[in-house]
């Protein structure tokens, strides 16, 4: 964002250990299509609003029945996955570390049924391995839960390739319409 008196006013500016950032920011939560990049909706936080739960919170009435909402660990608070349930989407979101939930039953794929905040859910275990052309190797693992149960029409296998692709395909989507809508849409002066 352009550092102007406009902008500052109502976005202000970043603090963090080293001082103030040098220019406005923003925090944009959106509501992305994955198949057609289509944006259903977006917020955007002003000064004081720049955690991502309660802005995502402001999108949940757009969820419908049949939907599928995949969500990075920032968006696995229990109150908002309770909430996304209520409106009859399902999610897939990837959890925090912190967060451990306890095994109810475990389910012959390895995945494992459990309770976040009372809500029926499912849990998978999944180890990431990327491994660079000069041999190197990154390895994490992650824990995805999900309100997609059954796990022989849902295989864990298949919703770990999903949400992967989900990474893919929204890095694609937000560089295109970065790259499409700045000059109009992103610049505050």
């Amino acid at each position: 964002m352009p550092d102007s008196d406009r902008n500052r006013s109502w976005l202000g500016k970043l603090k963090n250990r080293l001082g103030v950032a040098g220019y406005p920011a923003m925090r944009i939560v959106a509501l992305a299509e994955t198949g057609t990049r289509g944006l259903p909706g977006a917020v955007i936080g002003g000064k004081g609003e720049r955690a991502e739960v309660p802005l995502a919170r402001k999108l949940v009435p757009l969820l419908r029945e049949g939907m599928l909402l995949l969500a990075d660990r920032a968006y696995d608070a229990a109150d908002l996955l309770t909430e996304v349930a209520a409106t009859g989407a399902r999610f897939l979101v990837r959890g925090s570390a912190s967060r451990k939930p306890a095994v109810v039953e475990v389910l012959p794929d390895g995945s494992y049924l459990s309770r976040v905040d009372g809500l029926r859910v499912r849990i998978i275990e999944a180890d990431l391995d990327v491994h660079g052309a000069d041999g190197t190797r990154i390895g994490d693992s992650y824990r995805l839960i999900t309100t997609l149960l059954d796990w022989r029409r849902y295989p864990a296998g298949e919703l770990i390739r999903l949400y992967h692709e989900r990474w893919v395909r929204h890095e694609v989507a937000w560089s295109e319409w970065n790259s499409q809508k700045e000059g109009r849409l992103m610049s505050v002066t």
